[in-house]
């Protein structure tokens, strides 16, 4: 049964059903179609073909819409099939029925958030979301309410094209922070601009948080909001409640700077602006934007690297540097994972894992948003940890601040993270799923 995103209902799953209401509510959504029962038989597919060319030909996006999906619970982030991209009816077709069938992974992600299968609404052969593919310029996600800090902050973080890079944690974004009472315009002056590298204009950014309040109020709650800029219109792909909320204070908490060629200008005070790259001190030394520099000591050790703050609370465990799906027999429950970046294949590990810290990505990529479920700290954009950090080296990881530094403890697990959700159990080895 083939249901237009227009009419899009609960019976459609809450990613279709929300976009519905937001395209209602006079927000710009790309048009499509929901597929109700991919997996009931073949006679959606003969009703398809006219569908998809009444929407223009293509390409298109196919993404799950499942009951249980996106709700405030948990986001089961990376774990349903999407696909970008699709140009013919027959690899939509495919893809819609992968996405329908892909249920089974959310179910072992829900197990080990410690919960039982009936505690969600069921995921298995769940209705399928097509859209037109946004040709976007720049993408990215935002979070109505900080996710690490608690501050009353939109965060928006961009990559140029399309966003999937971005949410899975293969590139490190550029990121702003908007706070309360900012006006239109103020405070973005050169530091957005287009000659210092920015992605996003100071008018972009003031429409995406105009735009991130206005989902919270018609939604009512914190969202995690998905959009795409094309041609000068500002594309919302998707809207979900934070499923994690810090409740570390609001104060706008540290972050480090976006790596060389990202815009310049901190974010602090009332300022509307990009995060910024640290000055270099002195001996190659880093400062970030609290003033520590790496190599510093602090009354946790000295700090052998600085990232993005992605997940609160800190811990102390050895590190364990996984570069592939090879060495993931060498991980061990209570390791600190180090890696480049992780995908839905890595959950498993994450289940298991003190900390996460990864090379690039930022706070709203997949480890990030994984590992605040999960409960643990995590640091991101921490560039050469593969390298800083030896297999087995006892680290601190401080995912409220991004740093990770020395550490003498005994004690290999020593969270002290905000969130009140207990640690998932311990998993089974991890298989590959690619």
């Amino acid at each position: 049964m083939l249901i237009p995103l227009t009419e899009a209902d609960p019976r459609c799953g809450v990613k279709a059903a929300t976009l519905a209401r937001l395209r209602h509510a006079g927000l710009p959504v790309p048009p499509g179609v929901v597929v109700l029962n991919a997996l009931d038989g073949d006679h959606w597919q003969h009703e398809l073909e006219p569908v998809l060319r009444a929407l223009g030909g293509g390409p298109f996006a196919v993404r799950s819409s499942a009951a249980g999906e996106d709700g405030q619970r948990v986001s089961f982030a990376g774990q349903l099939h999407t696909h970008l991209g699709a140009r013919t009816p027959a690899e939509v077709v495919r893809e819609v029925r992968h996405s329908a069938a892909s249920g089974a992974a959310a179910t072992t992600y829900t197990t080990r958030l410690g919960r039982s299968p009936d505690q969600v609404a069921p995921i298995s052969g769940s209705p399928v979301l097509i859209q037109v593919l946004v040709p976007a310029e720049v993408a990215g996600v935002m979070f109505t309410h900080h996710p690490v800090t608690g501050a009353e902050q939109v965060v928006v973080e961009a990559t140029r094209g399309l966003g999937d890079a971005l949410v899975s944690g293969r590139s490190t974004p550029q990121r702003w922070l908007v706070n309360p009472g900012t006006q239109p315009g103020a405070h973005a002056g050169a530091h957005a601009g287009a000659d210092t590298g920015a992605l996003l204009t100071p008018a972009q950014l003031n429409d995406l948080a105009d735009t991130a309040h206005r989902v919270e109020e018609l939604l009512g709650a914190a969202q995690d909001v998905e959009w795409a800029i094309a041609a000068g219109t500002t594309w919302i792909l998707q809207a979900r409640p934070i499923t994690t909320r810090s409740t570390a204070g609001s104060s706008t908490g540290s972050t480090r700077g976006a790596t060389a060629g990202s815009p310049l200008g901190p974010t602090t005070g009332s300022s509307l602006g990009p995060t910024a790259t640290a000055p270099a001190g002195p001996e190659g030394t880093r400062c970030g934007t609290d003033g520590v520099e790496t190599g510093a000591e602090t009354s946790a050790g000295a700090v052998l690297l600085r990232g993005t703050p992605a997940s609160p609370g800190t811990t102390t465990g050895p590190a364990r540097v996984i570069r592939d799906l090879d060495d993931f027999a060498r991980f061990s429950p209570g390791d600190v994972l180090v890696c480049r970046a992780t995908s839905p294949a890595w959950t498993p590990l994450l289940a298991r894992a003190a900390a996460v810290v990864t090379e690039i990505g930022g706070i709203l990529a997949h480890a990030a948003i994984v590992a605040r479920e999960f409960a643990i700290p995590a640091v991101t954009d921490a560039a050469g940890a593969t390298d800083v950090l030896t297999d087995g080296r006892l680290v601190r990881v401080d995912g409220t601040h991004g740093t990770i530094t020395t550490s003498t403890s005994t004690s290999t697990s020593t969270s002290t993270s905000t969130s009140s959700r207990p640690r998932p159990r311990a998993c089974d080895s991890p298989k590959e799923n690619r």
